[in-house]
């Protein structure tokens, strides 16, 4: 709906790229906000570690003033924080965005050739792009789906046809043959799934070997993130590894998508911020990047977005409907 602008914006929960990832395929701007930035009261939570409202907007201004409006601490939240004062704006030509060139081994040539583009635009207007080592990627994918499978095996417990759930005209004195209608009813088979798997790495004796050790996983991540943004003002990296599925394509399966939520799950691990922004247009479909910050900095997000969207206007891909212009590259 903001890519064809019946709406200037849209809310949407992201836990692993679920705003980043359509707005990229749709050539519109995803904000994926720092974790407790925005309350989550009203959000049904699927993993709630993971859980972040986002943004998606047609541009970069219209994301950031739906983000002003809706950040800071809400007392229906404990999660939620107090948003610090914004630090004193950066000046552009000293901005240093790092690139981590270490794992972009199995990405589609088609995205390589957006970020390459995006880099060379932002060297155009003065920032200074330079290499990363980003070594603990490789384990982000396998703690974030243990994690994630967890807290949804929890949070979900409660779906059993009593307070929450589908209850659609039946009811037992048997308490598990009740639970058990219900969930055959409300959830499908993606989301029975991840409910077993959750369930079984937080069983008795599996939870060292599962959970705990991808919790460790986690913090050493995050930690490893923390280290480089201590050298860099942002990291640029691709939104997602291969193109937007051509319609009618069978895209990836279950196996291949998991794998591709790599750079978008990475931010939901850390609880950095992170924003999808239009890259190029490339057989006539937009291809998106995306930019990652410390931990409240979307400024940083928003001036690096702000600067490309003033440098070119590009030709759209054919049949688009948004309201703003794209960053094309020819080719």
């Amino acid at each position: 709906m903001v890519a064809a602008g019946l709406v200037p914006f849209a809310l949407g929960s992201d836990t692993g790229g679920s705003v980043r990832q359509p707005a990229s395929f749709c050539g519109v701007y995803g904000l994926k906000p720092t974790y407790g930035a925005v309350s989550r009261f009203g959000l049904v939570a699927y993993a709630s570690s993971l859980d972040v409202i986002g943004v998606t907007a047609a541009d970069a201004a219209t994301a950031r003033a739906a983000f002003e409006t809706m950040r800071g601490v809400d007392q229906f939240d404990q999660s939620s924080v107090d948003y610090p004062a914004p630090a004193a704006a950066a000046a552009s030509d000293r901005l240093v965005v790092g690139i981590p060139e270490d794992v972009l081994d199995g990405v589609d040539p088609a995205v390589r050739r957006a970020l390459q583009a995006v880099r060379g635009r932002l060297e155009e207007a003065g920032i200074r792009c330079v290499p990363v080592q980003l070594g603990s990627l490789e384990y982000v994918v396998p703690a974030y789906y243990v994690i994630a499978t967890a807290e949804a095996s929890a949070n979900l417990a409660r779906y059993d046809g009593v307070r929450y759930g589908v209850r659609d005209g039946y009811a037992s004195a048997d308490a598990e043959e009740m639970t058990i209608a219900a969930r055959s009813a409300g959830f499908g088979a993606e989301v029975k799934l991840r409910i077993l798997v959750g369930t079984y790495v937080l069983r008795s004796g599996f939870q060292e070997q599962y959970y705990q050790r991808a919790q460790r996983i986690r913090t050493l991540i995050r930690r490893s993130f923390e280290h480089a943004f201590g050298e860099v003002d942002l990291l640029l990296m691709p939104t997602f590894p291969v193109p937007p599925f051509a319609r009618g394509d069978a895209g990836l399966d279950a196996f291949q998508q998991k794998q591709g939520d790599l750079f978008t799950c990475t931010a939901n691990l850390t609880g950095h911020p992170a924003l999808s922004v239009p890259g190029i247009v490339d057989g006539g479909l937009p291809i998106g990047v995306q930019f990652m910050a410390p931990y409240f900095r979307e400024d940083l997000l928003f001036q690096a977005a702000a600067l490309l969207a003033a440098q070119t206007e590009a030709p759209r891909p054919p049949g688009y409907l948004g309201p703003h212009s794209l960053l094309a590259e020819d080719g």
